[in-house]
């Protein structure tokens, strides 16, 4: 399922506005990685990210890099 555009999403709320309406937001933690992709998607983690993921899988050490240093 695609992720909606920027001009589309502030265009309803825009509207939410103007029409008053009550909004709830909400969140799927995690879900950009349990989503299925059939291309090639490179994903940056930084932080402690990197660190949970190599502690769930120790494979993924030998992916991590570090930038400028």
């Amino acid at each position: 399922m695609p992720t909606i555009g920027t001009d589309a999403l502030l265009q309803s709320i825009l509207i939410d506005v103007h029409e008053g309406r009550n909004v709830a937001t909400a969140d799927v933690a995690g879900a950009y990685v349990k989503a299925y992709m059939d291309d090639l998607v490179l994903i940056k983690f930084t932080g402690e990210s990197v660190n949970m993921l190599c502690k769930l899988n120790p494979e993924h050490k030998s992916l991590v890099v570090t930038e400028m240093g």
